[in-house]
Formats: structure tokens, C-alpha cells, sequence
């Protein structure tokens, strides 16, 4: 099965099966059924090895929560993702359906489980759950709620004996479940080891949160550097007039900046341009992004080549084992050349800013970014490491070198001080998308979004329709016969 780390999901009206692994490690196998889709998952979860989770803390935090809850309920600690999934006639459904699902667990899972900063963590309803998740008829309506303890009855102590009896009468019945699984203790020692030594002890300092976090490449391993025409005529753009929202959001983001050091105020400044707000992706909240158009047209273009997309693509398909690297901001983890840093000023309605750090919609800024991750990367990149600027892929062609694959990128990256966003990676899954496209062992496969979008837009009307329909079949053209 597929590997990630920390979460149960389940529902108190679906069949919980509780038992105990050979290795002393606990499970509860979940079978959810989408009743609006048709669609049936079964997945396990082990809940630690003996020696790593404290056994009486366990049972009573599952006694006192399991039987109470009628929302869904998340529980910190380790599973295996979806293996296969089957409709109500028992056949296959379409797998990048199953890898969406398992994606969505992945983000969630080493994000919640360490954000609450406690071993045992159980989170009931979420919007983002309901949104992403299985079915938004079936949760309710609660908002987040964590907490570490729960209200105990007074014959808690006899629940726990006759749980802890329970556990272990269900051995065989659970062993044989995960037999006709296809689990093997292969698989399972091979989950744990990943996510509790590689991602949780050996290299938890790999990851960021937040920019206080990211101390930003030595300037002696990367610097962006502007290189600016000392003749070219400055230019100072007057201060554009913003909506009370996007004033707003401006005044946000700048905050955000500085708090994170990625700019300062300026006092005076040859060079000034505005922000543009745009919206986005999927959302209505807004981003605060620079116009160096002006600025661009002014300093030489670096033609330090960048890779073929499909290239990559063709190159990462067919592995057995995929994990994706996004780096924590990573154009903000390069610190831009001091001399230069006046030229990027910005004007907002609260005062002027410029960046010390390299930033996006400076030109050159993706190939400096390339540049960088070459150098760290390099050795490895003919490899098992493809990387697009700020996408990285591992290819694992046997899972059994997963781990060692993860262990020496990680040993790179921490060399370079780059740091990881936990939201975004996703470690040794079997498929996953990648430059818009979906890749995984079978090969590449269209993107099911590209496909959806296609399918719901309204027959073209006019010219412009045309033409963005024109584009979104030119995405999908190699699959296209």
C-alpha cells in the first residue's frame, strides 16, 4: 500500500475492526462507503509499535471517543493509504479518483498531526474535510475543534479491560483481514520506518511552517543578483488607487513581510513600482504580486537552460514509488544581492517597501532558482531526482529504496539550508500530479481536472471562447488520438 503519515478516518454508523499486529503494534481497519458517488474505500490504520506509543494512553483515548462521536473523527497517528477502491458492483473505480482522495489525507496528515503539538490528536468536522473529502451530507456543520482530553465515565478502568481483552482476541481475525489486503510485513515495516525515523526524527528540522522558521540559503551557496543597466532611465510609478478590500489584503501581506524580514521600508528610492492584486486559485482571498515590468526590460536575461517538461514527465513515470518536494516559499529562501535590493522598492498606501530576498516577477528569478537546485541536487538528478525550478520528484523504481532515496535528498537540501512545506509533500506515494500531468507506475496519464474542465465549459459562443477551449484540448493533445 501506499505510505504517509498520522490519520484515521471513520465514522461511528461504519464497521471499526480493532486488533494487534504480530509486531505488537495496534490497528483498526475502517471500511467507508460514498454513498453519493458509489464508491467503497477500505484502509488500515497502525497506531504505533508497543515501545513508541504508551498503551494504556491509547485505549483510553480510543474507549472515550471512538463510541461517543457522530461527526467524523481524525485520529494522530500512522496509516497506509488506499490501495484500491470498488464500486457497489465490486469493480474498479478510476484510480486518479483514488489518488485525489489519498492526496487530500497526505496534506492533511503531517500538517494537523504536529500543528496541535501532541501524540494523540483527534479533530472533529472541518470545512475543508467536508470540502475535499467523501461526503459533505453526511458531517454536519462543526467547525475545528482539537483537544488532547476527553470527559471519562466512572467505569472507564472496566472499558479499558474489556477493550485491551478485546484487542487481543481480535489477533487472528485481523491478521487474516490484512492477509486477503495483500499487507505483508514488508510493507508495514517498511510505513513505519519511513514516517517515524526519515520524517519525524531524522530530518524534522528539514520542514518550516512559517518563515521564522527559514533561515534562507548562505549567500555563498546562491544569491540572485539584478544586474541593472547603471544607464537605464529610473523610473517611479505614482501610487495606484485600491478598493477598501485590496487595501486591506496589501496591508496584510506587508505585515506578513516584514514579520518574516523578506522586505524593509525604504526611505528613498530611484526605482518604484506598484502592486497588482490578483485573485487566488480557487478562492477569493487575494495576492499581492509586483509589476517589474519597468524594472525587467532594464537588465540582461540569464539563459541558464531550463528542463523539458516532458522530458521530466516521460522520465518520472512508470516508478514504483513517487514522493513530491515543494519547498517553504522557495523563491523567498534566496537572498537577493544588497546593492540591488533598492531597485525592487514598491509603493502601498501605508509607506514604500523593497525586498531582500528574491521575489517573484523579477526576470531571471526562475533561472537563478533552477541554478541553485542544480547545485544541490545535481549529483542525483541523472538519477532518481527530476526537478522543475521549485517541483521536485524522488523516483523510487523499488520500494524497498525509498528510504535511502529520501535520506540523501534530505542530506542535500539541509547542506543548502532549504526547508520544506509539510502541507505539500507527499512521500512515497504510488501516483501523483506533476507539471499537469498525472504520473504514477502505470505511466502518464491526462490530468482528470483538465478533463473536468473541458466537459463543464458551455459550447463556445465567440472568438474568445473558441480560443480558451483551444487551449485547454493543446494541454491534453498527447493523449489526444
Amino acid at each position: 500500500m501506499g505510505q504517509s503519515g498520522g490519520m484515521l478516518l471513520g465514522f461511528r454508523d461504519e464497521t471499526f475492526e480493532v486488533g494487534v499486529w504480530r509486531n505488537g503494534s495496534f490497528f483498526i481497519s475502517v471500511d467507508v462507503y460514498h454513498r453519493n458517488i458509489g464508491v467503497k474505500w477500505c484502509f488500515i490504520l497502525v497506531y504505533g509499535p508497543v515501545d513508541h506509543v504508551r498503551t494504556g494512553e491509547f485505549l483510553e483515548e480510543l474507549v472515550s471517543v471512538v463510541p461517543s462521536c457522530s461527526l467524523l473523527v481524525v485520529v494522530g497517528g500512522n496509516f497506509n493509504l488506499i490501495r484500491r477502491a470498488s464500486d457497489k458492483s465490486n469493480n474498479n473505480v478510476n484510480w486518479p479518483r483514488v489518488c485525489q482522495f489519498n492526496d487530500v489525507i497526505m496534506a492533511l496528515s503531517l500538517r494537523e498531526l504536529h500543528r496541535a503539538g501532541a501524540r494523540f490528536t483527534w479533530i472533529m468536522g472541518s470545512k475543508g474535510l467536508r470540502e475535499n473529502l467523501v461526503s459533505s451530507s453526511r458531517l454536519g456543520g462543526s467547525e475545528w475543534r482539537v483537544s488532547k482530553s476527553f470527559t471519562r465515565g466512572a467505569n472507564l478502568e472496566k472499558e479499558k479491560r474489556a477493550a485491551r481483552e478485546d484487542l487481543l482476541w481480535r489477533v487472528q481475525e485481523l491478521d487474516r483481514f490484512a492477509d486477503s489486503q495483500g499487507l505483508d510485513e514488508e510493507g508495514w515495516a517498511l510505513r513505519y520506518h519511513l514516517e517515524d525515523h526519515i520524517v519525524h526524527r531524522e530530518r524534522w528540522e528539514i520542514f518550516s511552517w512559517e518563515p521564522s522558521n527559514m533561515p534562507g540559503i548562505p549567500r555563498e551557496l546562491a544569491e540572485h543578483a539584478l544586474n541593472v543597466d547603471p544607464k537605464a532611465k529610473h523610473v517611479q510609478q505614482m501610487m495606484r488607487r485600491f478598493s477598501e478590500p485590496k487595501r486591506k489584503a496589501i496591508g496584510e501581506e506587508v505585515n506578513r513581510l516584514r514579520m518574516a524580514g523578506f522586505i524593509r521600508e525604504l526611505k528613498e528610492a530611484e526605482w518604484i513600482t506598484n502592486p497588482v492584486m490578483v485573485p487566488k486559485k480557487d478562492t477569493t482571498a487575494l495576492r499581492m504580486c509586483i509589476d517589474y515590468t519597468s524594472l525587467n526590460k532594464h537588465f540582461p536575461k540569464d539563459h541558464f537552460p531550463l528542463p523539458r517538461i516532458d522530458q521530466i514527465v516521460d522520465s518520472t513515470a512508470g516508478c514504483d514509488r513517487l514522493s513530491f518536494l515543494d519547498a517553504y516559499s522557495g523563491y523567498n529562501q534566496i537572498k537577493l544581492k544588497k546593492e540591488d535590493q533598492e531597485f525592487t522598492a514598491f509603493i502601498t498606501p501605508h509607506d514604500v517597501y523593497c525586498y531582500n530576498v528574491m521575489t517573484f516577477g523579477l526576470k531571471n528569478a526562475g533561472a537563478t532558482y533552477q541554478r541553485c537546485m542544480q547545485a544541490c541536487l545535481g549529483e542525483h538528478m541523472g538519477r532518481n531526482i527530476k526537478v522543475y525550478i521549485d517541483d521536485i520528484v524522488i523516483k523510487t523504481r523499488h520500494a524497498t529504496t525509498l528510504i535511502d532515496d529520501l535520506r540523501e535528498t534530505f542530506d542535500n537540501l539541509d547542506r543548502y539550508k532549504i526547508k520544506l512545506n509539510p502541507k505539500k509533500c507527499f512521500f512515497g506515494v504510488p501516483g501523483g500530479q506533476i507539471l499537469g500531468y498525472f504520473i504514477s507506475a502505470r505511466g502518464i496519464e491526462a490530468n482528470p481536472l483538465k478533463i473536468k474542465a473541458i466537459l463543464d465549459m458551455e459550447p463556445p459562443k465567440n472568438l474568445h471562447q473558441v480560443q480558451q477551449l483551444a487551449g485547454r484540448l493543446a494541454a491534453l493533445s498527447r493523449f489526444i488520438a
